[in-house]
């Protein structure tokens, strides 16, 4: 098939960080690109006046373009932002999720809490392999292939070491072949200052963690001081309780999938997606008035909270999202009864389009 080559000039940056040109009725989406930015690109997928490209050349750079750090930015598809500057990629991200917000007519401030680290920050990435052809790296999904970088800078030197370790001289190959697997992933993470690293299981075996300790920790000692004094506490999707820890209550019930279906009386074993989870639990549990929700669900979301809320009744919701779109999904089925109090945003995934979204509602009287 002959390549397609066009030029483009980018109008604005999408949700997932690339930068979209029109023309006609065709719309063109171009990862590496940044507003007002002219040059060539060629189209890889087309669908339905939808097309995907790979930027090949510029011809008039953005003000805020500046040189990546990293020397495999051009070509692998896990970092979206390092060709521009720390405080532009906040503001593309601010405006994706103020688009977002507009859908439910909150007007506020977003509350914006950085990164304190744009590299090095991530504990734990994950690497796809291809025995067939002997690669492994990052998936990239347009392009259909494994691109294979010598280091991640985007994690922290430990886990950059180990990744490193595995890729010289082939190392990664030859653990790869006993597990019989033609294709599949392994995950390398920094937890308990120990380096885990496991091959085709479950993302984050060892235990789910949020990637940048340090932005989480300062979203945590700033939650307190958001909401208003809770008394009883229902941390959904709760983990070990990365959120509730930091509050100050009276009791507290944490719900998610445990290994041990009796860890304490404070946390509860069930699977919040089960279609009779809320009868389940609502008949086990002796506390009926709990007056604060967490929600931190995967990026799927938590289609259900309508009828939890309509059940229990809270005073306020604490709604954090790594999916903001699913987030505000969800939130649409409960403004009526519920008012957005604080919208902020977390940076979690510096120099990536990702970012932590949290939303404080509380009941409309």
């Amino acid at each position: 098939m002959k390549r397609q080559i066009k030029k483009f000039l980018i109008d604005h940056i999408d949700p997932l960080g690339q930068g979209v040109y029109k023309e006609n009725d065709q719309v063109y989406f171009i990862p590496k690109t940044l507003p007002t930015e002219t040059g060539n690109f060629e189209i890889l997928q087309s669908k339905k006046g939808v097309n995907f490209g790979r930027l090949l050349d510029l011809e008039v750079k953005a003000s805020n373009r500046i040189e990546p750090t990293c020397p495999h930015f051009n070509h692998c598809p896990g970092c979206h932002f390092l060709h521009t500057d720390y405080e532009s990629e906040v503001s593309f991200k601010e405006k994706s999720y103020r688009r977002l917000l507009d859908s439910v007519n909150y007007t506020g401030k977003i509350q914006i809490q950085k990164s304190k680290q744009r590299t090095g920050y991530r504990n734990r990435i994950q690497l796809h392999y291809n025995l067939k052809n002997k690669s492994i790296g990052f998936f990239d999904a347009k392009a259909k292939r494994i691109i294979t970088p010598n280091s991640c800078i985007i994690a922290v030197p430990e886990v950059k070491q180990a990744m490193q370790n595995l890729l010289e001289n082939n190392q990664w190959l030859k653990i790869a072949k006993k597990y019989k697997k033609a294709q599949g992933h392994v995950e390398i993470y920094f937890l308990n200052n120990q380096i885990q690293i496991t091959w085709n299981k479950k993302y984050a075996e060892g235990g789910f963690t949020q990637v940048n300790e340090s932005t989480n920790n300062q979203f945590k000692s700033s939650l307190s001081q958001m909401i208003s004094d809770p008394k009883n506490v229902l941390d959904l999707f709760a983990g070990a309780g990365n959120l509730s820890n930091q509050l100050q209550f009276e009791s507290r019930k944490c719900i998610d999938i445990y290994d041990n279906t009796k860890i304490s009386d404070e946390f509860y074993s069930l699977n919040l997606f089960d279609e009779n989870a809320l009868d389940i639990f609502s008949t086990s549990s002796p506390t009926k008035d709990f007056d604060t929700f967490i929600i931190d669900p995967p990026r799927s979301g938590f289609k259900n909270i309508a009828q939890w809320t309509q059940f229990f009744q809270p005073d306020q919701i604490i709604y954090v999202s790594c999916g903001p779109q699913t987030m505000i999904r969800d939130i649409k089925t409960i403004t009526e009864k519920y008012k957005i109090k604080e919208a902020i945003l977390m940076d979690f995934f510096a120099s990536t389009f990702h970012y932590e979204a949290c939303l404080i509602l509380e009941k409309i009287r």
